[in-house]
């Protein structure tokens, strides 16, 4: 059903080293199948956390589980992994996941049920709204219904013109691939979860929507957050630049080219890796408790900077919940 290319194995091989609990798995869900909007969803898992049915696969290094549902839209899916100078990038491709497109011979209402199911309902499914198909008249004039919170709403074509649309052209940005990380913290600024990626593999809007709802109920060294939460806790969403290799000759030589608060890092040794983002720094202000705590993060010695390891550097820019 599902290929894993040898790279990837090894790639989540090492992911799944890294974590504390011997358990640990992968979860691959398919997200609105069958839509425009489909994509899929890739977080670590604890076998039976989602309380739904699981399909689980076994390989050598790790454990795969599917989503029950999601089986049927995975076929002919690959999952690869491809080694750049950056580090890597994981791509996942499923063909069938968002179903068929209307072609050209398609009706016009099929054509517009599937523009209004994958383009417009999921903007205003935010703040409880629907639009349905009422009625095509002889003209080929549309006729739509708005429902749940979209009713009786002054504002219904603003909704339409200035939803998701709006945002994506004044922020043309977000529909580029881009990283990032999404961290979570209680009032008094305790950690509550904190998820991201590394490497762009999707589209911008897309990686911090589903990194969230990963920081929130999927961060393995947390339980899933609770509805009672969401008004205690704050929101930094945090979008990486390209990880950059940093050539070094000695422990003394990266320390000279290290920047203390600007630089989030990406340690990696064999099977081994792990990362810092920049706002870590704040915590970690020395450069030798930083590397020790990041070293340890990778489950490695403290001292592991003495084997050398291979270090990418990177930048964010914050955007944070007061």
């Amino acid at each position: 059903m599902i290929e894993i290319t040898e790279s990837a194995q090894e790639y989540f091989g090492r992911l799944i080293a890294q974590q504390e609990m011997d358990d640990i798995g992968l979860l691959l869900t398919v997200l609105k199948p069958g839509t425009a909007l489909a994509s899929c969803d890739l977080q670590f898992h604890v076998p039976g956390q989602s309380g739904g049915k699981e399909l689980e696969f076994n390989y050598d290094q790790f454990n795969l589980y599917v989503s029950a549902g999601s089986e049927e839209w995975l076929e002919k899916a690959k999952i690869d992994f491809e080694t750049t100078d950056a580090g890597g990038q994981l791509s996942i491709k499923a063909p069938g996941i968002k179903g068929k497109k209307p072609d050209e011979m398609a009706d016009l209402a099929e054509k517009i049920a599937w523009v209004l199911e994958g383009e417009i309902n999921p903007g205003l499914a935010g703040h409880g709204g629907m639009v349905s198909l009422e009625q095509i008249t002889p003209d080929n004039e549309v006729v739509l219904r708005f429902g749940g919170g979209c009713h009786g709403c002054g504002m219904v074509n603003e909704t339409l013109q200035g939803g998701i649309e709006k945002t994506l052209k004044e922020y043309p940005w977000l529909e580029d691939e881009g990283a990032a990380f999404i961290t979570l913290t209680t009032k008094d600024d305790q950690l509550r979860g904190c998820i991201g990626s590394t490497v762009a593999h999707r589209k911008l809007y897309e990686d911090v929507i589903l990194n969230a709802k990963s920081a929130a109920l999927n961060d393995p060294r947390f339980i899933a957050l609770k509805k009672e939460e969401y008004d205690k806790i704050k929101v930094e969403v945090s979008i990486l630049t390209e990880p950059k290799v940093l050539v070094y000759s000695s422990v003394v030589d990266l320390k000279s080219k290290i920047q203390p608060g600007k630089d989030g890092v990406i340690l990696k040794h064999g099977r081994y890796m792990a990362t810092f983002l920049p706002q870590v720094w704040e915590q970690l202000p020395s450069f030798e408790f930083f590397f020790s705590s990041l070293c340890k993060k990778a489950g490695m010695r403290e001292e592991c900077l003495a084997d050398k390891p291979e270090i990418l550097v990177y930048q964010a820019k914050k955007y944070k919940e007061e």
